[in-house]
């Protein structure tokens, strides 16, 4: 079916992630953004990356769509075309280093681009088998598609407007993760030129239905770090040398890292990687990794590794790095990387002058709050820092569609917001798994109530709270994102430390990870230093680190890191009934701040159903289970 965006029939976009992990997908209809969803949700299996089949059922069939209504399929990866780029690289070190390391760079790239094409092969299997013609993808850069789900759903003005002539851009995004399309990280402006179509240059991409117009804003790339140069690569590698696992576990490091001495560690990280005068780039300093003829002295080899046939994985103690860090505590060792990546990534930004006064952060790396605390906090002029709340892979679908979206002449917007978009229930679905978990349990008894009036279940589950009990919370649309942002949340006081210990037992985590709060808007600045009224609006999806006041670590000890920092949510009004349960715990108690933690068990997706719910219930997740209209209070045993 042709695509004809204005006139009788709308445009329908439909975004796709499907790379090695964390797929997903989104729609955009009309130019706004109105479903998205990881395949993880549904299929439950973290961090699932096999083509989102179910992420976009649900995306269409929510809308009363079919696959013969999308316009186009929008994908964030290209998948081979900047391989040409990798051999001039290769060809570079190899005149700089000699042939021994350019093997290796080349060794590399040959490795993921196998992987690439077989993740590719996925796909177009899977558009078959949904009976979308393959002529209706477009495959866009990996990066682009990072930064432009950043700049263009960003909620402070003027983020996408192109600057005046003259005039440098109002607006910047930092990529940065472990690898897409060649790349690791890239600074991303708006030009104010005329767009090139960004389309991927595959057979399938070139075939794809062209733009009818092109948008006045361009997405241009000041700086591009390769994937040879990976941070998040780095941060892989420690994270596996540590015994957790590479591409999941990273957050473990950034909590580890406050308890330990990052002088000790130091040096071993400036001595793989750093900040190096390229006086024939575009810009002055870039980051690099120090890459060496002897293999095992190349910690990314161990990462090929990982994505290739079980036979050529090498053991991660022969790398050097590992035997480096051996000797070192896991608090030291992270306390070491963290410190490292900020200063690496501040002098980054500062010796090449990238910093605008809105900075939008997107990609894996920055799920790291104390990295982006660092951005708002000692970056020069900088009056805003945004960060994408689904910065991982599952985010490009985002971002992909709105590059589609923009190439076809529509403005982007998101009029139900950029979080809330996965699926909801209605309250028969609720009753139909609470009923369910009362059969699988006929020695027992299900104490439940539905209560219609969201005041009154909100006084209900604050009462819960004020008497020290864990509440699973379950209402409206799911997050899209790695957070759970007070639709499939669990909830606990903050007042007693000892909370965090009986949390970390039910919910089998580790216990150095510090449990992020919820904080009303109206009493944030009481909480968090340095918080002003304008950064609500990049602080309500958890994505940023602050320092406590003196009151708040009285107050609420139990989501206090031991440096002193908090990870917040911030809520008011727009929050629904959220909002309700924490303003009416705030009556009942006088506190301002709850835990809000994911609802599920370790190593679990989210939860996405009631039936999901119900299982994380059971499971000793929640002593009460509030799936609005339904509060179930106890599963009581019968003698």
């Amino acid at each position: 079916s042709s695509i004809v965006v204005r006139g009788a029939r709308m445009a329908v976009v439909l975004g796709i992630s499907s790379g090695p992990h964390d797929s997903a997908a989104c729609l955009i209809r009309d130019g706004k953004l109105l479903r998205a969803a990881a395949e993880e949700r549904f299929t439950r299996k973290k961090m699932d990356g096999r083509f989102p089949e179910a992420s976009i059922a649900f995306c269409l069939e929510s809308e009363g769509l079919t696959v013969d209504d999308v316009s186009v399929v929008a994908h964030g990866w290209r998948f081979g075309a900047a391989s040409a780029d990798v051999r001039r690289i290769a060809q570079r070190v190899a005149e700089e280093r000699g042939l021994g390391v350019a093997k290796h760079l080349l060794y590399t790239a040959e490795r993921f681009e196998e992987v690439d094409r077989n993740v590719e092969q996925r796909i177009y299997d899977g558009l078959a088998r949904l009976g979308i013609p393959r002529a209706r993808l477009r495959m866009y850069d990996h990066h682009l598609c990072h930064a432009a789900a950043a700049l263009y759903f960003c909620p402070y003005p003027g983020a996408t407007d192109p600057p005046a002539p003259g005039a440098q851009e109002r607006a910047c995004c930092v990529t940065l993760d472990g690898r897409g399309d060649f790349s690791a990280g890239k600074v991303v402006v708006v030009a104010a030129t005329p767009a090139v179509a960004l389309g991927g240059s595959s057979k399938a991409a070139r075939q794809a239905p062209q733009p009818t117009e092109a948008p006045p804003e361009q997405l241009r790339t000041l700086d591009s770090t390769t994937m040879f140069d990976s941070v998040g690569f780095l941060w892989a590698f420690v994270t596996a040398a540590l015994g957790f696992k590479p591409f999941r576990h990273e957050g473990k490091l950034t909590g580890l890292a406050a308890r330990g001495d990052a002088k000790k560690t130091l040096p071993i990280f400036d001595s793989v990687m750093g900040l190096v005068q390229d006086e024939g780039a575009d810009t002055q300093w870039q980051i690099r990794t120090k890459w060496h003829a002897e293999e095992l002295s190349n910690f990314q080899l161990f990462l090929v590794g990982l994505e290739g046939s079980h036979q050529e994985q090498v053991t991660i103690q022969d790398f050097k790095l590992f035997k480096d860090l051996a000797s070192h505590s896991k608090e030291d060792v992270a306390a070491g990387l963290q410190h490292f990546t900020e200063r690496l990534m501040i002098d980054y930004m500062e010796r090449n002058g990238f910093s605008r006064p809105l900075v939008c952060l997107s990609g894996g790396v920055f799920a790291n709050v104390r990295l982006n605390m660092r951005f708002r906090t000692e970056l020069s002029n900088v009056d805003h820092v945004f960060v994408y709340p689904s910065m991982g892979d599952g985010g490009l679908c985002v971002g992909a569609a709105a590059l589609a979206t923009r190439e076809f002449g529509q403005v982007v917007a998101a009029p139900q917001g950029i979080v809330f978009l996965g699926p909801e229930f209605e309250a028969g679905e609720v009753r139909a798994a609470v009923e369910a978990l009362q059969m699988r349990n006929p020695r027992s008894i299900a104490i439940s109530e539905e209560v219609l009036d969201t005041s009154a279940f909100a006084r209900a589950v604050a009462s819960h709270l004020a008497a020290g009990r864990i509440v699973g919370l379950f209402w409206g649309a799911m997050e899209f994102g790695p957070r759970s942002l007070g639709h499939r949340s669990l909830l606990a006081p903050a007042t007693d430390p000892a909370i965090t210990e009986l949390l970390n037992g039910r919910l089998r985590r580790s216990d150095f990870m510090p449990f992020a709060p919820v904080t009303l808007r109206a009493k944030a600045g009481e909480a968090y230093m340095g918080w002003r009224a304008e950064d609500l609006e990049a602080g309500r999806h958890m994505t940023m680190c602050y320092e406590v006041t003196p009151e708040m670590r009285s107050l609420c000890p139990a989501v206090v890191h031991v440096d002193g920092t908090a990870r917040p949510q911030v809520v008011d009004e727009r929050d629904g009934l959220y909002f309700q349960v924490l303003e009416a715990y705030f009556e009942e108690s006088g506190v301002h701040t709850l835990i809000n933690t994911s609802f599920n068990l370790h190593e679990d997706p989210i939860v996405c159903t009631p039936a999901n719910a119900v299982s994380a219930f059971e499971g000793g997740a929640c002593d009460v289970l509030a799936a609005y209209p339904f509060l179930v209070t106890a599963c009581i045993a019968i003698p």
